[in-house]
C-alpha cells in the first residue's frame, strides 16, 4: 500500500498537561497459558463493583453452564449465556466467570454469575468482527451487581474457549493501572517537508494514596540511527490521575521509525508508542514558514459560495491505533469572528477511502469527481470562541476515540460554511511550504462527492492524533441497533432505536454536507424507542446523522427530497 499522501503538522504548543481525570478503566490481562498471555481490549461497566486504582484481581476463567431446565432457548445444549441458576457453581466460586452476550440483561448476568461465587464476570461478545462495548445494566438485577465486569470481543473469547475445551486453564487478572495512555501527536506516516516541533507526547498517572505526592515522568525517543534523547516533566498527582505532558518539545529530524517510551517514578511500568517520518512526496523549494492560504474574501463569497473546504488523506500503519483529536490553525482566527452573525463553526469530517485491487487509493486528474463511499464515520463541530490566537493551531477532540483499522486509507475533512456567518470573510487556513500540484487526492473539495479542485494547493497544516492502546467505545452493535426511515426522507426521519440496554443519554445530531448542524435533539433513558425528527424545511440535499448513545455511536446518511 502507499503511504506517500500523509500529511501531519501541528505548532509546537507546550502542554504541561495538568489535567484532572475521571475514573480508571479496568485492564485484563491472561497470564497462562502462553499462548494468550497478553493484555486484551477490554469493554468497561460503570455501575457494578469497580477496582481502586492500583488494585487488581486474579482467578481463572472458568465457561458458565446455565440451567437448561430453567431456560428452554437451548434446548439441545448447555446454555452459557447465565440468564438463569448456574448449574457449575463449585467451578465458578472464586473465579472469573465467562459468559456469553444476548438473550438477557448484562445484570442479569452478572447477578446469577455472583450468586455462584464469582469474583468478576467477562462477557463475550457474541457478533465477530464487532469488537467491545461499554456495558450498561438493565433488567431484573439492576442495583444488585457488586463484583466487576467487562467484555471481551468474539474473536478473543473463541481462542479462549477453544484452549478451555482441551481442559487447560486459564489464569487472568482485572486490575486498575496507574501508568496509561502514552499517546504523541503523530500519524504513523508523516513526509518530512512536514516537520515541526512536537510537543504533545503525554502520558496519564494515578496515585493509590490518599495524598498528592511527587512524580517525574520521562520519555526516551529513540531515532531511526539508533540515537535516544529522553525529556521530562515532574509534578504533583493524586488519586484522580493528572496527564502530563514533556516541558520542551522534540524535533525529528532523519526519515525513518522513531520509538517512544515512557516511565515514571511512582511505577515500574513502561508504555510504548512511536511514529514515522516519510520522505517527501512533492517537491518545494522552502518549507516550514507557516503561513495563511485561502481564497481572497471577494472570491470566498462570489466565487465559492461561502464554503472553504480543505482536507487530507493518511494511511495507518500495520498496527491497530484510535483517533482521538484533530489538530488546525487559521492565520485570521480574530477577523473571521469579528461582526460575526452567527457561530463560525468549523466541521471535520472523517471518511475510510476506497482502495482499488492493489491497496492503494484512485488517483483523481484535477476537476475529475467521485461519489462518496458510506457513511462517515466520525464527526465533530469547532465552534470559534474568542480564544484562539492568529497563526496558531486548536486541539479538537472528537466526542469518542475511533478505532483506525491497520493498513487503510481515510480522508478527513475540514468543512467550513459563511453562509449563516454572514460577515464575508472566508478562513485562511495554515498552510506549510510553496504550492504545489494536488492531484494525488490531499485536498479535495467536499460537495455532494469528492473533488480534486485546485490546480495547486500547500501542504495545510493538519493533524491527527492516535492512541495506540485500543480501548474506543465504537462497536457494530451500534450501528445495527439504530437504523433510519424513510430514505429520501421528505417531512420526517424516523430514528428507530433497539438497544439491548436502556441508555442514559441517546442525542441525534444532523449536519449537512457543508458542515453545518441543522438539528440537535437529546433524550434520556431510551433502550426501543423511535425518534420523529422533523426535516421538512431542510433543503433538499445529502445529510448525515450522528446518534451517539452510553455504548458508542453511529453515523448514517440520508437524502432529503
Amino acid at each position: 500500500m502507499k503511504r506517500t499522501f500523509t500529511q501531519m503538522l501541528s505548532l509546537a504548543i507546550v502542554l504541561f498537561g495538568l489535567q484532572s481525570m475521571s475514573a480508571q478503566d479496568q485492564t485484563f490481562t491472561i497470564t497462562a497459558p502462553e499462548d494468550l498471555v497478553g493484555t486484551y481490549e477490554f469493554g468497561q461497566a460503570d455501575w457494578t463493583g469497580t477496582l481502586a486504582v492500583g488494585e487488581n484481581l486474579t482467578g481463572d476463567l472458568v465457561l458458565v453452564e446455565s440451567n437448561a431446565d430453567m431456560d428452554d432457548t437451548y434446548p439441545d445444549d448447555v446454555p452459557t449465556d447465565a440468564c438463569v441458576e448456574l448449574l457449575n457453581g463449585d467451578e465458578i466460586a472464586g473465579n472469573l466467570a465467562l459468559v456469553d452476550r444476548g438473550s438477557c440483561f448484562f445484570s442479569d448476568k452478572v447477578w446469577y454469575a455472583q450468586e455462584a461465587g464469582a469474583i468478576a464476570v467477562i462477557i463475550c461478545n457474541n457478533q465477530p468482527g464487532a469488537g467491545v462495548i461499554n456495558l450498561g445494566e438493565g433488567g431484573d438485577f439492576a442495583g444488585l451487581d457488586t463484583i466487576p465486569v467487562g467484555m471481551l470481543n468474539f474473536e478473543d473469547c473463541a481462542a479462549i474457549k477453544e484452549f478451555l475445551a482441551t481442559g487447560g486453564t486459564v489464569s487472568s487478572e482485572i486490575s486498575v493501572q496507574e501508568f496509561i495512555d502514552v499517546t504523541t501527536a503523530n500519524n504513523y506516516q508523516t513526509p518530512q517537508r512536514h516537520i515541526l516541533p512536537i510537543s504533545d507526547f503525554t502520558a496519564t498517572i494515578f496515585n493509590n494514596t490518599e495524598d498528592s505526592v511527587d512524580v517525574s515522568l520521562s520519555w526516551e525517543i529513540t531515532n531511526p540511527a539508533g540515537e535516544s534523547v529522553t525529556l521530562s516533566t515532574t509534578g504533583q498527582v493524586d488519586n484522580t490521575g493528572l496527564i502530563f505532558g514533556v516541558d520542551e518539545p522534540y524535533t525529528p529530524e532523519a526519515i525513518g521509525d522513531y520509538t517512544v517510551v515512557a516511565t515514571n517514578s511512582l511505577t515500574e511500568d513502561t508504555l510504548t508508542t512511536g511514529f514515522t517520518i516519510t520522505a517527501d512526496v512533492f517537491s518545494h523549494d522552502t518549507g516550514g514558514d507557516l503561513y495563511g492560504f485561502g481564497p481572497s474574501n471577494t472570491a470566498f463569497v462570489d466565487t465559492y459560495g461561502e464554503r472553504a473546504d480543505i482536507g487530507m488523506l493518511f494511511y495507518t500503519a500495520d498496527v491497530e491505533s484510535m483517533v482521538t483529536d484533530f489538530e488546525f490553525g487559521l492565520s485570521n482566527w480574530t477577523e473571521i469572528n469579528t461582526d460575526a452573525a452567527a457561530s463560525v463553526d468549523f466541521t471535520i469530517v472523517l471518511y475510510e477511502a476506497p482502495l482499488d485491487e492493489n491497496g492503494d487509493v484512485p488517483a483523481i486528474a484535477n476537476g475529475d469527481t467521485y461519489e462518496l463511499y458510506g457513511d462517515p464515520v466520525l464527526f465533530n463541530i469547532y465552534s470559534v470562541d474568542g480564544t484562539e490566537v492568529d497563526g496558531e493551531t486548536v486541539k479538537v477532540p472528537f466526542p469518542a476515540p475511533y478505532d483506525l483499522a491497520p493498513n487503510t486509507a481515510y480522508y478527513i475533512f475540514l468543512q467550513y460554511s459563511g453562509v449563516d456567518v454572514a460577515n464575508g470573510v472566508g478562513p485562511q487556513y495554515l498552510a506549510s511550504g510553496n504550492p504545489r500540484h494536488a492531484n494525488g487526492n490531499e485536498t479535495p473539495l467536499i460537495l455532494d462527492d469528492f473533488y480534486s479542485g485546485w490546480t495547486s494547493s500547500p501542504g495545510y497544516v493538519l493533524r491527527t492524533y492516535l492512541n495506540s492502546l485500543n480501548t474506543s467505545v465504537q462497536d457494530e452493535t451500534v450501528s445495527n441497533a439504530v437504523s433510519i426511515s424513510p430514505n429520501p426522507a421528505t417531512s420526517f426521519l424516523n430514528v428507530d432505536l433497539n438497544l439491548e440496554n436502556a441508555s442514559k443519554s441517546v442525542t441525534a445530531q444532523i449536519i449537512d454536507v457543508t458542515g453545518r448542524t441543522v438539528s440537535y435533539t437529546s433524550y434520556e433513558n431510551l433502550s426501543t424507542a423511535t425518534m420523529s425528527i422533523d426535516v421538512a424545511d431542510f433543503a433538499a440535499g445529502t445529510y448525515f446523522i450522528q446518534v451517539t448513545t452510553d455504548a458508542g455511536f453511529t453515523v448514517k446518511k440520508f437524502v432529503k427530497n
